[in-house]
């Protein structure tokens, strides 16, 4: 690598691969489709001990192109491969573009002008990012850089809520002083490396004219990132790292509060925040020491961030016998729900009580996840509106309600038909009516009008599966319940730890099969072993028999933290038979660990 005074390129693009040669000639092609001179950048290939032939795909590109630079080198994870790039990269400045994704093709002139132009004033820059799903096409930029007015650079006291990581960034290089990333963390490895050189000026360059094009597939996540169980650790170290750095250096606590309310937003609404794992004593003692991370931070962070808004999703949906019955958990700073929440609806207020959802600590202080449920009557025909606010006075985040599951048709993102009603999502509010508010006697009208209507929508569903499902259900679910069942479900990644955990669930329930129970284990293939071991009828992945077990049992027994893992078929498809389901159905978490034990029951669809 170049010392500190010798740079012979302006820029070097870091690409870590490991088994990219599928997708690794589209990246190279936005690279060479840049704007900027050739001669005034570089690509440093890492391969990473790829044992799909991208080695020779690399080797190949660095023959025909003067300006690529090939690192190779055993298998270490993208921590090790990024760290090895930026010690080969001679360039001023250092970027990173993962081997499957692209930059716009004025991004690198871009971003050496803008940095250039901010001078001294900022360490690191940041430009757009834009997300392209891959199976719809779809395109969306990310929320992060509303903050930012135009190219400059900006101090973080100023835009605390751009809460950046490391996918569309760019650093100065500085020699052997350059930061390197920890390559012991499975996660949040990046956003460490960035908060860490951000602190330094708590400030950070913005490029408007440059684009980072990332490509998400629903195919191509990390299952090992995503279980809680193996990246709790390092997410709660990050927080209290990030938290350090905030007494340390008071003028950056603003961003730092900002950047762990950002993580524990998406992270709540993907699922990956709970501690669900472990022994009870463990699951209290991560909760303790994830509120501990969350009283941290002021009251005045919680109430102005903008990525807590929908931190209060209603899980359950079910109007069933002219009533509306809502349940869900929210997240907050002790401090802001200290008189729990209300319901206004119909010009009267409801209290909305709030018990913990997860052990609580050694005090109150402790409990930063509630769940809650209130019923609101729906009888008379007329539509009505109702807000959920926290009670009392003081600081008023904004709450908005965001259904996940009922047991109603889900029309788009923020309407759902129950029958002769609908239930319409308005920001903190919720208008309950019939559709489009009109009188009940011309609803026979509309359901034909409605049915040609979805019909017609393309891509969204299997309209012939769903014909199909609504005429076969009715029977087949009627059948089931007029059993009590239990479904035993652990995804495609069942294993015997899971399986003991079942096996200990039942035993500590005190069921068994001579309690009249008919207990059901979802199956990936002929030769799994897991229903014997259980004493459950086997019944196979994703058939008809497994859309009418998960409908119609009493108690559905999982270790998926979350529910639509075990959709036994389409998301888009289940939306529309699951008015279905039965109405006191319980799911039921268990988790694996090396004690092979069990948390507390995580989930509930409300009953009446």
């Amino acid at each position: 690598m170049a010392d500190t005074c010798s740079f012979s390129y302006d820029l070097s693009v870091i690409v870590p691969v490991y088994n990219s040669g599928a997708y690794l000639a589209r990246c190279v092609e936005s690279l060479d489709a840049q704007t900027a001179a050739r001669g005034s950048f570089e690509v440093v290939l890492v391969n990473d001990g790829s044992p799909d032939g991208s080695l020779a795909i690399c080797q190949q590109l660095v023959a025909e192109r003067s300006n690529y630079v090939l690192v190779d080198q055993e298998n270490q994870g993208v921590s090790a491969a990024r760290n090895a790039g930026m010690q080969a990269a001679s360039g001023r400045y250092l970027m990173f573009l993962d081997p499957d994704d692209t930059l716009s093709a004025p991004s690198i002139e871009a971003i050496v002008k803008t940095f250039d132009a901010c001078g001294d004033a900022v360490d690191l820059l940041t430009y757009p990012l834009c997300y392209h799903e891959i199976e719809t096409g779809k395109q969306h930029r990310n929320q992060r850089e509303r903050w930012f007015a135009g190219s400059g650079a900006y101090d973080l006291a100023d835009v605390p809520q751009v809460a950046q990581s490391t996918i569309n960034v760019v650093l100065r290089n500085v020699g052997d002083q350059t930061p390197r990333f920890d390559t012991s963390r499975e996660i949040y490895e990046d956003q460490v490396f960035d908060t860490a050189l951000l602190e330094r000026k708590c400030a950070i360059g913005w490029c408007a004219e440059a684009e980072y094009r990332y490509y998400r597939s629903a195919t191509n996540t990390s299952s090992r990132r995503d279980r809680p169980e193996l990246t709790f650790g390092d997410v709660i170290s990050a927080f209290e790292l990030f938290l350090q750095m905030a007494e340390r250096t008071p003028r950056f606590a603003p961003y730092v509060h900002a950047l762990i309310l950002y993580n524990v937003g998406w992270r709540f609404r993907a699922g990956k925040l709970f501690p669900v794992f472990g022994s009870e004593e463990t699951c209290r003692k991560n909760c303790g020491r994830l509120a501990a991370v969350l009283g941290a931070i002021p009251a005045e962070s919680w109430a102005a961030s903008p990525y807590l808004s929908e931190l209060w999703p209603v899980d359950q949906a079910i109007l069933q016998d002219r009533r509306l019955h809502v349940a869900g958990h929210c997240l907050a700073a002790p401090s802001l729900l200290t008189q729990g929440l209300v319901v206004t609806a119909k010009g009267s207020e409801q209290p909305v009580s709030l018990e913990p959802a997860f052990p609580q600590g050694e005090s109150d202080a402790d409990v930063w996840c509630w769940k809650y449920s209130f019923t609101l009557p729906v009888r008379g025909g007329r539509p009505f509106d109702a807000e959920l606010r926290p009670h009392g006075e003081g600081l008023q985040p904004d709450l908005i309600f965001r259904v996940t599951r009922s047991n109603g048709r889900k029309l788009n993102n923020h309407l759902r038909e129950f029958g002769d009603w609908r239930l319409e999502l308005k920001g903190a509010g919720l208008h309950v009516g019939t559709i489009k508010d009109l009188p009940l006697w011309t609803m026979p009208l509309l359901r034909p009008v409605m049915w040609l209507h979805d019909r017609r929508r393309t891509g969204d569903y299997d309209v012939k599966r769903v014909d199909e499902l609504r005429k076969a259900l009715p029977r087949a679910v009627r059948k089931r319940r007029g059993e009590v069942s239990w479904l035993y479900d652990d995804g495609s990644q069942a294993g015997s730890e899971q399986r003991g955990a079942l096996a200990k669930l039942r035993a500590d329930h005190g069921r068994t099969a001579a309690d009249s129970i008919v207990q059901r284990y979802v199956v990936n293939g002929p030769e799994d072993e897991a229903a014997a071991e259980l004493g459950a009828r086997a019944i196979q992945r994703g058939s008809f028999e497994h859309i009418v077990c998960l409908l119609a049992a009493q108690m559905v027994v999982t270790s998926c933290a979350d529910v639509s893992e075990i959709l036994p078929c389409e998301d888009a498809v289940f939306d529309r038979v699951r008015d279905f389901t039965r109405a006191n159905q319980w799911y039921e978490l268990v988790r694996d660990t090396s004690e092979v034990v069990f948390a507390p029951a995580f989930d509930k669809i409300f009953a009446p």
